[in-house]
């Protein structure tokens, strides 16, 4: 992860700011522990420009410490910008935005979480601050002011569009203050939003080593800028459809299925990892089959040729495909990225955050479940028909996903489709 000019390790360790902990003296014995980065304590905007002696004394930085944060609040847009003026001067290597302090004489104000109900003023004030400063500009908030009024999806779109370098998300509302647990899959959801493109920081009850072990191998502190578990070039995607192809020809052949060593085609290592893929047939344009796996512990390659015998025989829509068919049918491999769970309040909200043309949906309520790759918006491109498509599919009701509320995963594709029919049989 990088923040500036910054660069952090794989698992890079942050220390909150927080108001009379986070002085000199326990940052000093935090750093000693090898903590990578700290913040000082929030410094008021307006007590700053006033020229405060609280203030002042908490701009005082040491070397050994950095590198470090200074992070300010305010509910005035002017005394925030002349503030962040001020900051910039102590030279600290990064400058954080509070939105997140929950406390009455502050967010009651409309600073900190207050700025959760005023998301407009937010946006302003942190462009204003971004134009008026050179170094790099953080901000840290909460997941919205109560249970019913979660917007951080909405916050971070927006607010990165400023131009801040990350984002820091406490896993609570303004209303839970520090009470209940903070919700790491609300986090989790919008490091995983594919509009995201800053760093996203999770904070929340990290008490012990084993918490920060946990949240990190749930991926949760990571830079939406990593690459996706499965990029192949097109070279790669021709050779999947070529291995598909082979194995069409040697179900007929009732050969078995390609070896693994074969170096011509699964000799990569990324064919070796394991992935969800489908395989679709088509034949003169129209769906002949289309099988295939949304996570699997087997190889890619493997997942390829099962799912392609599987599509041509296995399909309980189609009769099994003929020898005769074989010259007709096209190929289409989609291999996958690992699902994530979408959040939403309601049907509107959910309308919002889908993809349309780019998302794979996954719709599951109960035991029923039913997926439609991204190519499904081809046919159903208004979101509505596209679910009310998945419910019937899954065995429910149409409006289902608007009465019921089902849990909604989205993945995204990439897919690979011979440029026309192999042109002859077996």
């Amino acid at each position: 992860m990088k923040i500036g000019n910054i660069e952090f390790p794989k698992h890079p360790v942050f220390l909150a700011p927080m108001e009379d902990v986070t002085d000199p003296t326990f940052r000093y014995m935090c750093k000693q522990f090898g903590v990578d980065m700290m913040y000082t304590e929030f410094i008021s905007a307006e007590g700053l420009i006033r020229g405060g002696k609280k203030g002042i004394r908490k701009l005082d930085l040491w070397e050994d410490e950095r590198p470090i944060g200074i992070q300010i609040y305010g509910a005035n847009i002017e005394p925030m910008v002349e503030a962040a003026k001020i900051v910039e001067k102590a030279e600290p290597e990064i400058l954080d935005l509070n939105f997140g302090c929950p406390v009455k004489k502050i967010a009651g104000r409309g600073a900190g979480s207050g700025m959760l109900r005023e998301v407009d003023k937010m946006i302003e004030m942190t462009q204003r601050i971004v134009d008026a400063v050179s170094i790099p500009v953080t901000a840290k908030t909460r997941i919205g002011w109560s249970s019913e009024e979660i917007n951080i999806q909405e916050v971070t779109e927006r607010i990165q569009e400023t131009g801040i370098h990350a984002l820091t998300i406490h896993g609570r509302t303004k209303v839970q203050m520090y009470q209940g647990e903070a919700d790491w899959d609300v986090i989790k959801a919008v490091k995983d939003n594919p509009k995201v493109k800053i760093p996203i920081i999770g904070n929340g009850d990290i008490s012990s080593a084993q918490d920060a072990k946990k949240r990190f191998e749930e991926s949760v502190m990571m830079d939406r800028t990593a690459p996706k578990k499965h990029l192949l070039s097109p070279a790669q995607g021709n050779r999947l459809i070529t291995l598909a192809r082979q194995t069409l020809q040697q179900a007929f052949l009732k050969k078995a299925t390609p070896k693994s060593e074969d170096p011509q085609e699964v000799a990569d290592d990324i064919f070796q990892k394991p992935g969800g893929v489908f395989v679709t047939l088509k034949k003169n344009g129209n769906l002949r089959g289309c099988i295939g796996s949304l996570t699997s512990k087997k190889p890619l390659w493997q997942g390829v040729c099962e799912n392609t015998r599987n599509a041509a025989f296995r399909d309980p829509r189609f009769e099994a495909l003929k020898a005769s068919e074989l010259a007709e049918v096209s190929i289409e491999v989609s291999v996958l990225t690992t699902p994530i769970s979408l959040i939403y309040d309601a049907k509107e909200d959910l309308l919002q955050r889908l993809q349309p043309h780019v998302d794979g949906v996954i719709l599951k309520k109960g035991s029923a479940t039913a997926t439609f790759l991204p190519q499904v918006w081809q046919q159903l491109p208004d979101p509505r028909d596209f679910l009310s498509h998945l419910c019937l599919k899954a065995g429910l009701s149409a409006n289902s996903w608007e009465k019921d509320k089902p849990d909604i995963s989205v993945y995204q594709v990439q897919a690979f489709e011979e440029s026309r029919p192999a042109g002859k049989g077996i």
